[in-house]
């Protein structure tokens, strides 16, 4: 009897964590919540330059170079022109 108790009470709280982990990655963004060139997303508007395609932010004009916090080789990867410790770096 106590084992049938606990396994419905793990099913429970296992439901309710992932219910609770959906309701998080599935949020929507907020309006200065803006992904970068390179991350990962589902849509135009979750994007800075209001362009997702095959699930990657796209860079402005055309270009694909990686936003702020993207891992990079080089400054010239970066839209900002600055990779320092393998992260692209902001403009300031």
């Amino acid at each position: 009897m106590q084992l049938k108790k606990l396994s419905w009470n793990f099913g429970s709280l296992l439901g309710l964590a992932l219910a609770v982990l959906l309701a998080i990655v599935s949020r929507p963004v907020a309006a200065g919540d803006k992904l970068g060139t390179g991350m990962k997303c589902s849509g135009d508007s979750e994007c800075e330059s209001g362009y997702c395609s095959s699930n990657k932010c796209q860079g402005k004009n055309g270009n694909n170079k990686l936003g702020t916090g993207m891992e990079c080789k080089g400054d010239s990867e970066c839209e900002s022109g600055y990779c320092s410790s393998n992260k692209c770096q902001g403009k300031s």
